[in-house]
């Protein structure tokens, strides 16, 4: 999307991509660079379903004003996202990540995977429309690991399933 500043007074508003999520403080890519911003409770209280309105991966409005910490006025609609109920709160949901291109679930070939884990993993990305591929890393080790029966379950539902190895570059 592209960016877009407002100047409305002596404030300007900018939009921008969370890339980092520290405590209850955001740093925000924009095109002026990047800004660190806080959620003020206004917005915590119009999304009460969420532990935090604003992920990695979200764009956000910004609202910057002369000697005044920015302030994230808004988060624009989500293309998907990776979220899990929240721990402790039944009613509300933690986002992880937002506007995700794919989600790639990796597990090693040695100790054996466990089809329970990429299945979890798996419903999660689902259920906020996140793209999935399944990696099984360590190849060096189980060379034949990637070719298991039990992987065609997944590849049957169009789920790419690659082979790698960290240590030999393969499949990288």
């Amino acid at each position: 999307a592209a960016e877009r500043s407002v100047y409305s007074g002596f404030i300007m508003v900018l939009e921008g991509r969370v890339v980092r999520s520290q405590s209850r403080s955001f740093e925000i890519e924009t095109s002026q660079g990047p800004v660190t911003a806080v959620v003020l409770k206004g917005l915590r209280s119009r999304h009460p379903g969420f532990v935090d309105p604003v992920a990695v991966g979200d764009r956000v409005l910004v609202r910057l004003g002369a000697g005044a910490a920015a302030n994230i006025e808004e988060v624009l609609p989500r293309r998907n996202r990776l979220s899990r109920p929240a721990v402790g709160r039944a009613s509300q949901e933690q986002i992880i990540a937002a506007n995700l291109t794919r989600a790639v679930i990796v597990q090693a070939v040695e100790p054996a995977w466990k089809p329970a884990t990429f299945d979890r993993y798996l419903v999660m990305a689902s259920a906020g429309d996140v793209p999935t591929a399944l990696c099984l890393n360590k190849s060096d080790l189980d060379a034949g690991g990637a070719e298991s029966p039990e992987l065609e379950v997944y590849r049957g539902l169009g789920i790419p399933v690659v082979a790698t190895s960290a240590r030999t570059g393969e499949g990288i």
